[in-house]
């Protein structure tokens, strides 16, 4: 049988989460900290952001030039292809919230199927017959 090696009686690292759960405050803190009043708060400085607002990498802004036909037919070309996927893409949802609805319609809560039920249950025709009858 081997032996087992001795238990070493060392603190854990500062880092440590052993370390860390030892110093952190108990439960019973001291009341002393209630009559403390809060700090004023710091007075409203201006963001650094705004100083380098101008700076970076900005879109040149189109100039006002001529486009020539040709671009401008292809424009209200591409223009009106948009409208007309906005319009099928209307009519789909319209369509999917009409399904919805009968979905809706459809759904029956738990107390009507229950009742449903029991009406069977209470019917006075026999089983067997209610087999045939299908």
């Amino acid at each position: 049988m081997s032996k087992t090696a001795k238990i070493k009686n060392k603190t854990p690292s500062l880092r440590s989460r052993a370390a860390k759960r030892e110093s952190s405050p108990s439960l019973n803190l001291d009341k002393s900290l209630k009559h403390v009043k809060p700090l004023l708060p710091n007075p409203v400085r201006p963001s650094i952001a705004t100083i380098y607002q101008g700076a970076g990498v900005t879109k040149k802004s189109k100039n006002s030039k001529q486009i020539s036909t040709k671009q401008r037919r292809r424009l209200a070309k591409g223009i009106e292809k948009a409208e007309d996927a906005e319009d099928k893409l209307e009519k789909k949802i319209e369509r999917s919230r009409g399904k919805e609805r009968v979905v809706k319609e459809r759904r029956v809560g738990w107390e009507t199927t229950n009742g449903k039920i029991t009406l069977e249950k209470d019917s006075t025709v026999p089983a067997g017959e209610k087999l045939l009858a299908r």
